[in-house]
């Protein structure tokens, strides 16, 4: 064992509290570590988490923001939290780490799979979106733009869908099963595609 604290505990009044993990406070915040420091704590209206890395034992540090959950129970990731439940944000900064988040379902058994499953009930007159999505390509970047991207491995022998609708009979208004608005804007952009669908089948 060392000198170093493997935790400290900060009760600095109702605005501010910290459990420090491989960290501690001496006339400002140090590390016990160079593994990591990790700390929670409460900040006026929030619950912080926070690490840093890469600071020698008993060197002076500071620290950076992970997630923050608000006194409305919103949560932010990598960001402070927003108007929705959950918040994520990858910095500009972070070149490391180009997603912001990852689903893996491993489940084996034999009922209905999901990697997402969106339920929006039908209180309220608003408009509804399972799921909305925003994409913003950079100026005179040549890079492909989707709003909705889908790779699939079949394998087996059953139906294979890029993209299933399925509307019941109730209500009386319009209904589409895909609705795609294109705005062309240059003159000069020679395609614009509603859809656009490439089936490839090997030989055999």
């Amino acid at each position: 064992q060392d000198i170093y604290p493997v935790t400290h505990f900060l009760n600095w009044g109702h605005n501010e509290q910290w459990i420090i993990f491989n960290g501690y406070y001496d006339a400002g915040f140090r590390s016990s570590s160079a593994t990591g420091n990790f700390a929670i704590t409460g900040q006026n209206s929030s619950l912080q988490f926070r690490f840093g890395n890469s600071n020698a034992a008993g060197a002076a540090m500071t620290w950076s923001t992970a997630a923050t959950l608000s006194n409305t129970g919103n949560f932010g990731i990598g960001t402070a939290p927003g108007t929705s439940k959950l918040n994520v944000m990858i910095p500009s900064t972070d070149a490391s780490n180009p997603i912001g988040l990852t689903i893996n379902n491993n489940y084996t058994g034999a009922t209905t799979k999901y990697g997402i499953d969106v339920n929006v009930d039908g209180a309220g007159s608003g408009p509804k979106y399972g799921i909305s999505s925003s994409v913003v390509g950079l100026a005179l970047d040549a890079s492909n733009i989707y709003g909705y991207q889908v790779a699939m491995t079949p394998n087996g022998s059953g139906p294979c869908y890029g993209f299933l609708h399925s509307s019941t009979a109730v209500g009386t208004g319009v209904r589409y099963g895909m609705h795609s608005t294109i705005d062309m804007g240059f003159t000069n952009e020679l395609t614009g595609l509603g859809i656009y669908n490439e089936i490839q089948k090997t030989t055999g």
